[in-house]
């Protein structure tokens, strides 16, 4: 066993005394098989010129015939039995007794290597067990810190996503508010110049009555068309004030968009902001697309980041615009309603194809936003993608494959949901789920 690894002293000694006891249980056949003792009575005979023969059992009365027993280790295991002096038996069984030393020695060298090759097989598998078993929990240790730096990663790359939303949004609200104060101060210059221009008609008006009344005076407002001339003024100040109006109101829905009005969760409603992101969107997409509405009256205020859920939508109407290679119709639609959330971040759906991002499962309150068109749609395959980071069906370098990971991470983040569902020719519907917030001292 030399190049097999010792067993403890005591293993050694144990087995030693457990081979020693099995010895002193042995008997003469245990030792010597029956062909050996048929040839060891023959050279007996031959050795002592007569019949000798071994048994097992000792001879009694009313045997005759001479017999002498042969011993091991102060057991009598057998007996020569043959007609021969007392002498020559004695130096049979001398003889035999030799033989048992030897069968025992050899019986004890072959089962002391059995025995001590089976204990070392037995401590050798418990150690493969005991190493089988140490790699399985090695195993399941690195799949446990694999899944751990996969999620690290999908964190990192989550806060990376909405740092850059976030920088995203900073630019857009630094930039509303330059062209906000760059817009409101000539506007302001304008209103009043068209206000002033106003009062200025009333006096030209008073100023035609009066020359009415003079001699020549009625002719001369003929001739000059007075009367068509302070319409037209008229009616040209009352429209460039509406439209200094309305560009007020675009400033103001960018300003708002933009966030820089306010910081942080408030308490909003839904169809205002909606108007408020159309209004933005409305010069640059509104050649695009027809928006039809639908909203549901009364609704209960929402507690959201008005910049960043402004621009959820607005990712989704230029989505709308951007779906077919004409004017798109879109329907958006707002609805009170509960849903039993689940626990899948994304799920394709079955036939006409949906997928979606969802919180934790559980029944819970808000309202559903739907923006509806009836462009292009998307295959199921896109679907299954649509909400991967950097994906884009749109050419290389048109687009940077973020904005629909943007609105899911930030409706996640707000607690929301989003579903997309599509299918070839059939334009696509969009659905953002809002959560409506908990009452007062509720919490989960």
């Amino acid at each position: 066993m030399s190049d097999q690894q010792e067993l403890p002293r005591a293993t050694v000694e144990e087995t030693l005394e457990d081979l020693d006891a099995h010895l002193e249980a042995l008997n003469w056949n245990a030792l010597v098989s029956d062909k050996e003792t048929r040839r060891l009575e023959q050279q007996l005979t031959q050795f002592a010129g007569v019949a000798l023969t071994i048994v097992t059992r000792e001879p009694v009365p009313p045997a005759t015939t001479p017999s002498y027993p042969v011993s091991y280790q102060l057991e009598t295991l057998a007996w020569v039995v043959g007609p021969a002096p007392d002498p020559t038996l004695a130096a049979a069984a001398g003889l035999l007794e030799r033989v048992l030393y030897q069968a025992a020695r050899y019986y004890l060298a072959a089962n002391l290597h059995l025995e001590v090759v089976h204990r070392d097989y037995a401590a050798l598998l418990a150690k493969h067990q005991a190493l089988q078993s140490s790699e399985a929990r090695y195993r399941d240790l690195s799949a446990e810190l694999a899944k751990q730096v996969e999620a690290q990663v999908q964190q990192i790359e989550d806060r990376q996503r909405r740092m850059y939303a976030a920088e995203k949004l900073n630019a857009v609200g630094r930039l509303g508010a330059g062209v906000a104060h760059e817009i409101n101060n000539p506007i302001g210059f304008i209103r009043s110049n068209l206000n002033s221009s106003r009062e200025y008609i009333e006096t030209f008006q008073q100023l035609r009555q009066r020359l009415e009344g003079l001699p020549g005076g009625e002719a001369l407002v003929k001739e000059l068309d007075l009367d068509w001339l302070l319409g037209d003024f008229s009616q040209l100040t009352e429209e460039s004030l509406e439209g200094a109006e309305r560009i007020g109101a675009i400033v103001a829905a960018l300003r708002r968009f933009a966030g820089t009005d306010d910081q942080g969760p408030q308490q909003l409603a839904i169809n205002p902001l909606l108007e408020g992101v159309w209004a933005v969107a409305a010069p640059r997409l509104g050649a695009q697309l027809e928006v039809t509405w639908q909203l549901q009256d009364k609704l209960p205020p929402l507690t959201l980041e008005r910049a960043a859920i402004s621009q959820v939508f607005y990712n989704l109407l230029e989505n709308a615009a951007q779906s077919a290679p004409r004017t798109v119709q879109v329907t958006i639609s707002t609805a009170l309603a509960s849903r039993v959330a689940e626990s899948s971040s994304e799920i394709a759906g079955e036939n006409a194809g949906e997928s979606r991002a969802q919180g934790a499962e559980k029944q819970e309150p808000g309202l559903w936003v739907e923006i509806r068109d009836n462009g292009d749609g998307m295959t199921a395959d896109t679907l299954t993608h649509l909400f991967d980071p950097f994906f884009t069906t749109k050419p290389v370098g048109s687009g940077t494959g973020l904005g629909l990971t943007v609105c899911r991470d930030t409706l996640l983040a707000m607690g929301g949901d989003i579903q997309a569902s599509s299918a070839p020719g059939k334009g696509t519907r969009m659905r953002v789920w809002l959560p409506l917030p908990a009452p007062i001292g509720v919490t989960d």
